[in-house]
């Protein structure tokens, strides 16, 4: 997502600052080099046993997440794993909940 803002001291002849903003759950900046993003290189490495590898993943995003001060994000990547998890089974995601 790109955010358009006009910033102190930037801002004040009506420049326009363009601020990138990461996502660290969905989509890792840090795990999409080379043009495919770790998780789509995973599953096609594993093939059916992809799932168990996601399985795996939510065990250790629940076990770490209160062992970290920014535990929330662990738990949003918990539930992107338990999400694909639902698609694979055929029954509808988890909808957002405010967070």
């Amino acid at each position: 997502m790109t955010i358009k803002a006009s910033v102190p001291p930037f801002g004040n002849d009506g420049d326009e600052i363009i601020v990138n903003e990461v996502d660290n759950v969905n989509h890792p900046p840090h795990y999409n080099k080379g043009g495919m993003e770790a998780i789509s290189y995973i599953k096609q490495q594993l093939g059916s046993s992809y799932f168990a590898y996601l399985e795996g993943s939510v065990i250790k995003y629940i076990h770490r997440h209160k062992y970290k001060t920014s535990n929330i994000e662990d738990l949003k990547k918990a539930k992107q794993y338990i999400n694909i998890i639902i698609e694979k089974e055929g029954v509808p995601t988890v909808t957002d909940t405010k967070d």
